[in-house]
């Protein structure tokens, strides 16, 4: 058979039983005589597939006999990629290649091997390596780091191949993929993901498992990195720490020694690949990626007139995303499985933005531009948008602007999202008010500060940072409460009674995930999550008289205790509750002590200290409940402190609060409360 027919067969088994003549014309750009004449072929060839022509529509009854003609790697040697890929492997791995051999191996004329070498060089040219030529052959010119860079991305590009294609290639790639060869690359990886508490992705991994073999087998050689391109300073990180303690069980297995520069530049593979499940990635500016990904969304937002900023989920996607990308470009490693110019043409304006805010950020510098990596970056940007239509339509849109107590601007918003169908514009502090730009686009502002003086005409409320009945009276007037909008259990209820659900928990996710604030989300009440962030260990009653500083020392002394936070989180809420402590007094006998993480809290915590002789804080609060939290990921702890709002507004809390005489009677309350509502 033919390169087409071959082409034609793979694509047979991808697409199932039933194919139209339409969608083999679009997908190989041939006209449907064309597409007939190669299909007339492959049907007289394996009859016994039994392929019929009906109305435009092919149906193969027997697909095993395509399978098993395409298993036979003799019959798919003869595609004309898989020669070209034969050749290409065969001179980055030898290093030379001799043109009239490789015509006779691949049974096509001289000619045809030197059109495959002007496209092999031009691949090569990218990896800034250069051919030269002498009587005795074709020989591959450049540094060590850029043949193993061109040789990684051929072995890449191997792995994204089908099984077909794969076993056809095996003579030439067993000695770089057999499973055996990697069992102890595998434990060493496996190794130092244990150490370093961190998770690659498949794709990461399988950079560093395939870059690893083409550097066992280059040392092997007596070919090593003899210098890192200044990448001395990775000698300090703990990434280089753990592979150098681990790298003893490569150089046992294959019997060779990494040098310094060896282990630097898989250090630098490591970091560049990206952890993905790793929190602390965020911490790390190596690239600068936080202030760059600000600046991109902020961008972008000024020039598609819509504010993306407050999206935590495309903050976080391009955070995790940009690390690799940057490591690509530096190793011209190419995507695959992109359709570039379907999304071209698909999202047009959001690409030629993409393009526009990444070239005026000069993300390509040194770099030529690579259209695969802006289409991937505007996949991000569009799914940002249609979440942001979503749940912002024909919504009152609002600015809080806070004082600088820390979380409580989120709790605010958190606490008008569950209230009201509102679109939060943005949370800033004072001290910017008379520096933001979109004022004008704002239709309502809501703070925590008295007095706040604005010039525009823009109506402003007061609030506390957990609302109050008073509060919620004054918002009323302005916002639309969401009992307007659609229970999530209804909606669950009518999908029950006309069709199955075979993952309830998946179903919900993905109504909350796709109609968000349209939906109230009855299914789960943040007030559950009290019971759940307050058990018996977390609260103490005082009977005895103690000032403030005693109070918050001994709800630091629970957080300690139990697990959350150290003592230095302790030092830093007393002195924050000092600087701050009358922004952080939430109502009338109320306040919730916190401070801010500075790597000393391990994980999210509430404790509640009732104080049965109220004390007092600058002689104008008197304070009898100290809910002192602590937030691992500034996100976990906001529910629990919504339902603190909805405890402290319950009519008999405050008459109750010095009535109780132990934990338990304050659980019974809080259990009784959420169950309630």
């Amino acid at each position: 058979m033919k390169n087409k027919e071959l082409e034609i067969l793979e694509y047979l088994i991808e697409c199932g039983n039933t194919l139209t003549l339409d969608e083999l014309c679009k997908k190989f750009q041939l006209n449907p005589r064309s597409i007939r004449y190669y299909m007339d072929f492959i049907m007289q060839e394996l009859k016994d597939a039994q392929i019929e022509l009906d109305r435009g529509t092919y149906t193969i009854k027997n697909m095993d006999v395509i399978k098993s003609f395409l298993a036979d790697p003799h019959n798919i040697s003869s595609l004309t990629s898989i020669k070209k890929y034969r050749m290409l492997f065969v001179f980055a791995f030898e290093e030379s290649i001799n043109l009239s051999h490789m015509a006779q191996e691949l049974d096509i004329s001289r000619v045809t091997a030197k059109q495959y070498l002007l496209e092999i060089e031009s691949q090569l040219a990218r990896y800034s390596l250069k051919t030269k030529f002498d009587n005795n052959g074709i020989y591959l010119i450049g540094s060590e780091e850029s043949i193993r860079s061109v040789q990684l991305q051929i072995l890449l590009d191997y792995h994204s191949f089908s099984e077909v294609k794969q076993r056809s290639l095996n003579d030439i790639t067993n000695q770089y993929t057999t499973d055996y060869i990697f069992l102890p690359i595998d434990q060493f990886l496996n190794s130092i993901q244990s150490e370093l508490k961190s998770l690659l992705t498949d794709y990461s991994y399988q950079i560093c498992r395939n870059y690893l073999i083409i550097a066992i087998r280059r040392i092997k050689s007596q070919k090593n990195i003899l210098f890192s391109n200044h990448l001395s300073f990775l000698s300090k990180s703990l990434e280089f720490q753990t592979i150098n303690q681990h790298i003893q069980l490569l150089e046992d297995s294959f019997d060779i020694r990494f040098n310094q520069n060896e282990v630097e530049k898989f250090t630098d593979l490591l970091i560049g690949s990206h952890y993905s499940f790793n929190n602390e990635f965020k911490e790390n500016t190596w690239f600068e990626n936080n202030l760059f990904v600000t600046k991109l969304i902020a961008n972008f937002s000024k020039y598609i007139n819509l504010n993306l900023n407050q999206d935590h989920l495309l903050y976080d996607s391009l955070i995790a995303h940009l690390k690799p990308t940057m490591y690509r470009m530096l190793h011209n490693i190419k995507l695959s499985e992109i359709d570039t110019d379907e999304i071209m043409q698909n999202f047009a304006i959001e690409y030629d933005l993409t393009q526009r805010v990444l070239n005026e950020l000069k993300f390509f510098t040194n770099h030529t531009a690579d259209k695969d990596e802006i289409a991937l970056i505007t996949l991000h940007f569009k799914a940002a948008i249609n979440r942001y239509h979503t749940t912002h339509s024909n919504q009152i849109r609002v600015l809080i602007v806070c004082s600088q107590g820390y979380g409580t601007s989120r709790l605010l918003e958190q606490q008008l999202n569950e209230v009201y169908s509102v679109n939060i514009v943005e949370c800033i502090p004072s001290h910017f008010l008379p520096f933001y730009d979109n004022l004008s686009d704002i239709d309502l502002i809501v703070t925590t500060i008295k007095d706040l003086a604005i010039e525009q005409p823009i109506p402003l409320i007061y609030v506390k940072p957990i609302l109050s009945t008073v509060d919620f009276e004054k918002l009323d007037d302005y916002l639309v409460n969401r009992k307007s909008q659609i229970l999530l259990s209804d909606l669950t209820d009518i999908i029950s009674e006309h069709t199955q659900i075979v993952d309830r928990k998946k179903l919900v996710e993905s109504l909350v995930s796709r109609f968000g604030n349209t939906l109230i989300n009855d299914l789960e009440s943040p007030n559950l999550n009290l019971i759940k962030f307050l058990p018996s260990d977390n609260i103490l009653i005082i009977e005895d008289e103690i000032d403030w500083q005693t109070a918050i020392s001994l709800c630091g002394d629970m957080l300690v205790t139990n697990g959350y936070v150290n003592e230095h989180y302790v030092e830093s809420m007393i002195n924050a509750f000092e600087n701050y402590g009358s922004y952080m007094v939430i109502d009338d006998g109320i306040a919730i002590p916190h401070a801010k993480n500075e790597d000393n809290v391990f994980q999210t915590g509430i404790v509640l200290t009732i104080c049965k002789k109220p004390v007092w804080f600058n002689d104008e609060h008197r304070i009898s409940s100290f809910f002192a939290f602590c937030s691992a990921d500034h996100h976990e702890h906001l529910d629990a402190l919504v339902a603190i709002s909805n405890l402290i507004r319950e009519p008999d809390y405050k008459q109750l609060i010095g009535t109780f005489n132990d934990e338990h009677e304050v659980i019974a309350y809080i259990r009784d409360f959420a169950l309630r509502n």
